[in-house]
């Protein structure tokens, strides 16, 4: 919505600033044009128009162009955030987890919270995960999750390893 709206707050400006009024100018002169087209006054005229109906195109695009790099980078940096929360509940749930069954509780409703957040994940990127069975002393075994990004060439990087996690931050390219 808030794309949309600065789209619309570009274009709005642009028809109160003339848009309409620079088109309708440089069509008048061309059909005056038409009448007397080896006229070299009306020429120059039509010319000047066009100019300047193009220098006002040029300035809304610019408008365009920066709206969508501020969008870009808000977008990129909520997005970032929002997946290093995810990381970051995830982790700290594995340790919740893992103390809990060490202590005999079967922890499900923590379980059901940090499967919640896989999915959640799992809508940003391709992900794997992957459980361990770890022994914690007195014959007690507990599980180990780990989570790996999966590339599309297949490369595989590890964002959380049991109570640990990686942590994405965000830049934006030269390249439009």
């Amino acid at each position: 919505i808030e794309v949309l709206n600065e789209v619309g707050y570009v274009l709005d400006s642009a028809t109160l600033d003339g848009l309409n009024a620079q088109m309708d100018e440089l069509i008048s002169h061309l059909q005056s044009l038409s009448g007397q087209a080896n006229d070299p006054v009306i020429q120059g005229v039509v010319k000047s128009s066009a100019k300047a109906l193009t220098q006002l195109l040029n300035q809304f695009a610019g408008q365009l162009q920066t709206s969508k790099t501020e969008m870009i980078s808000t977008v990129s940096d909520a997005a970032v955030r929002e997946i290093n929360g995810y990381l970051k509940n995830i982790a700290n749930l594995n340790k919740e987890i893992k103390s809990s069954h060490v202590s005999g509780d079967p922890a499900l409703e923590l379980m059901d919270q940090r499967n919640t957040l896989i999915d959640n994940l799992s809508t940003y990127m391709n992900i794997r995960t992957s459980t361990k069975l770890v022994d914690v002393g007195g014959g007690v075994m507990v599980e180990e999750l780990s989570i790996d990004m999966k590339t599309a060439n297949g490369d595989s990087f590890p964002l959380i390893n049991d109570n640990k996690c990686a942590q994405f931050g965000s830049f934006t390219s030269g390249d439009d």
